[in-house]
């Protein structure tokens, strides 16, 4: 192998490792992304679940307001800021 082959070599070696280690922090920051995504669903899961309850509870009588604030994860409307709703 002359000097030259071995130096591509190299090189070609060295940009393989700096991908394998940009592709390891792509798949880390997609799997911190995949929890927080499933964190957001079951938290809406188990909302509309309590919000059920609290129709079982009360039937037709239920306030709707405390649904809402059920369904909100027991924040108002009126404190959720127009721009994240």
């Amino acid at each position: 192998m002359s000097l030259e082959s071995i130096r591509e070599t190299v090189s070609t070696l060295r940009e393989s490792r700096e991908a394998i280690h940009d592709g390891r922090i792509a798949i880390e920051e997609a799997r911190v992304d995949l929890h927080a995504r499933y964190d957001r669903a079951k938290r809406r899961i188990e909302r509309v679940d309590r919000a059920i309850d609290v129709l079982r509870r009360d039937g037709p009588d239920a306030d709707l307001r405390e649904l809402l604030d059920t369904l909100d994860g027991g924040v108002r409307m009126t404190e959720i800021p127009i721009g994240s709703r």
